[in-house]
């Protein structure tokens, strides 16, 4: 009866209610039943980028899609909306002001696209390379997230390492490996530990953060969808060709790509042969595949100063083999690597 009225009371409002909570509860049963059926993520989610397979496996997962759309929203509105009152609604700043606000957004957009992860990270890392589109103070913060993202604890890069590795293995290539590792940067995808082998040799050991391909593929996911929705658009309002999906598609895949630290370090043998044929003036590390899996590679230790921090007596000299590295790449050898160290 206490039902029947709330319904003539507040049919509307009823309604509503009933039909979030069953939705709600709908939702809740497909995921669980998908995550039953199921094994590890890495059994679930396709090795190579598979667009229509990444997308199936997120269907079934409604609730967590929801949540990732919710977060992605409760950081980005509030920027969005403070943007658009300083600089939009207040357009009348002095240039002192103005600059503090674009160093408060700047320092605000960082911390919310760290907080939400590897594709985020790397959308940052694209504009603060675009001096065309945002001004150097806000460059300078984005700059941030190329090489100072927030770690993950030791513990977690370690317990990850043993199970790529095996203990056995560590134990037998590396010197004291659960005391000898000293963390030295952190990334997007992994953070680098600088170990020592028992021969002596010093070397670089990436792991990758729990969870990447997961976290990757639901943006993926997402991106998609939003790829898909405005090709849609476009095609029902102008004459264009439906393009987002496609280019998507190519930024997706080179992401999948980069998860994958097996295939690295093949790109990696690869182009130390191929420079080593040609002579060319640049040193390509030595990898260990003793101490390489999906998620853990092992390469020589190089010391070096990176290029921005460099003298420009260094800087000049090093132009010309920049150029000998990236032509003989693309004129001669037909592979490119695009993140060059």
């Amino acid at each position: 009866m206490q039902v029947l009225r709330a319904l003539r009371r507040r049919p509307v409002a009823t309604f509503t209610t009933t039909a979030v909570t069953g939705g709600t509860c709908y939702a809740y049963y497909v995921e669980h039943n998908a995550n039953k059926k199921g094994s590890a993520v890495e059994g679930r989610i396709p090795r190579e980028y598979d667009r229509d397979a990444i997308a199936e496996y997120w269907k079934q997962r409604p609730i967590s899609v929801i949540s990732r759309v919710a977060t992605i929203g409760y950081e980005f509105i509030p920027i969005l909306s403070n943007y658009v009152i300083d600089f939009k609604i207040r357009d009348n700043l002095q240039d002192d002001i103005r600059q503090e606000k674009y160093m408060s957004h700047a320092t605000k957009l960082r911390q919310a696209l760290t907080t939400l992860g590897p594709a985020f990270i790397k959308f940052g890392q694209q504009l603060s390379i675009r001096p065309d589109l945002l001004p150097d103070s806000v460059l300078k913060e984005l700059q941030k997230l190329c090489d100072s993202v927030e770690p993950i604890p030791d513990a977690i890069a370690m317990q990850t390492i043993q199970q790529e590795l095996g203990q056995d293995t560590l134990d037998k290539y590396l010197l004291h490996p659960s005391k000898k590792m000293e963390l030295v940067a952190a990334a997007s995808l992994g953070q680098v530990y600088k170990a020592t082998l028992r021969s002596g040799k010093q070397v670089a050991i990436k792991v990758q953060r729990p969870d990447m391909v997961e976290k990757v593929s639901l943006d993926m996911f997402l991106l998609n969808q939003y790829g898909l929705f405005l090709d849609t658009v476009f095609a029902v309002l102008t004459q264009q060709i439906p393009f987002h999906v496609d280019f998507i598609d190519c930024f997706a895949r080179a992401s999948f790509e980069e998860l994958d630290y097996e295939k690295e370090a093949a790109n990696q043998v690869f182009f130390k042969q191929e420079f080593k044929k040609r002579k060319c003036r640049v040193h390509i590390p030595q990898v260990y595949k003793e101490l390489t899996s999906r998620r853990v590679i092992c390469s020589e230790w190089i010391d070096g100063v990176k290029l921005a921090d460099a003298d420009q007596e260094t800087i000049r000299r090093l132009i010309p083999v920049g150029v000998e590295l990236f032509m003989t790449q693309l004129l001669d050898i037909g592979a490119f690597h695009a993140d060059p160290q």
